[in-house]
């Protein structure tokens, strides 16, 4: 089924070469009946990388889904000019009187510096208390996760020394969610972060459960159990590169970076961890569809 998007993103045309179907909507005179609204507020630097990554991950064959775009006013971003912010994406304030059926917040490579040290921390926190007005379910990943946990739960992020990077194995805990319907067993997925969550601190809330986690790299993903707010700590959107990409860029840096844990270019066909995250989106999707 197609997705509904505005024709100005740059992701168009990466999109298309990959087989996702299309519509923009400035050629469409009328909305699809039962079209599932979702909103993702990019905080990701690649801006376009993070549209393809993401908007891979909700095609599927039974819903159309129109997305919207968002990025916070109060930040200016380096890598990506405000004309193209303006023209292809919305801010907050032009959408908060609307409802959607999902939001999905990026990560951001803030892990290390106080949330409200962020200088669009006053604006996340009006997104996140608009979440629980406006929308049926909000997926937070990677930093946004670490965020939404302390917003919403008054759970902190605990900093590590070295980052966990790499693929990570990790096992299914709570095989009657709804959400992990199909997933495989052992499920491999990137993580690029400098933070963790601590297990004890998620078991001592009602609403949440621990849904998938890994011996090694700790938690990956919590939902309440409405499915209301869900955090996922890795990248299940990630390219079979990203993890790649980033050990380059960081030495590239003259960062002390170690090679992504688990990464072989020759063994990646091993790691098919894009399998289970559509599986995952379409069960996020089709939940949200019946809420």
């Amino acid at each position: 089924m197609p997705i509904i998007l505005s024709k100005n993103l740059l992701s168009c045309e990466a999109l298309l070469k990959e087989n996702v179907s299309l519509l923009y909507k400035e050629d469409i005179v009328e909305i699809p009946v039962n079209t599932l609204k979702i909103a993702i507020l990019n905080l990701m630097p690649n801006k376009i990388t993070a549209e393809t990554q993401i908007l891979k991950l909700l095609n599927n064959p039974n819903f159309v889904v129109e997305v919207v775009f968002l990025y916070p006013i109060t930040h200016s971003f380096k890598t990506t000019s405000r004309d193209y912010l303006s023209t292809a994406y919305k801010t907050f304030y032009d959408v908060m009187d609307y409802n959607f059926h999902g939001l999905i917040i990026t990560g951001a490579p803030l892990e290390k510096i106080d949330f409200k040290s962020v200088d669009y921390w006053t604006e996340l926190k009006a997104i996140m208390e608009f979440s629980k007005l406006k929308v049926k379910s909000t997926i937070h990943i990677c930093w946004a996760a670490c965020a939404g946990l302390y917003y919403h739960y008054n759970i902190s992020k605990i900093l590590v020394r070295e980052k966990i990077f790499g693929l990570y194995s990790n096992h299914i805990e709570n095989n009657n969610s709804n959400l992990l319907a199909g997933l495989n067993e052992n499920l491999w997925i990137p993580q690029s972060r400098f933070f963790y969550i601590d297990k004890n601190s998620i078991d001592k809330i009602e609403p949440l459960r621990v849904l998938i986690s890994s011996e090694i790299s700790g938690v990956h993903c919590i939902s309440s159990s409405d499915y209301k707010q869900i955090f996922l700590t890795g990248h299940w959107e990630y390219d079979s590169y990203t993890l790649l990409d980033e050990y380059k860029r960081d030495m590239l840096m003259g960062l002390n970076s170690k090679f992504p844990e688990n990464y072989s270019c020759a063994n990646l066909p091993k790691y098919n961890w894009l399998e289970d995250a559509i599986k995952f989106f379409i069960n996020w999707l089709s939940i949200i569809s019946n809420q």
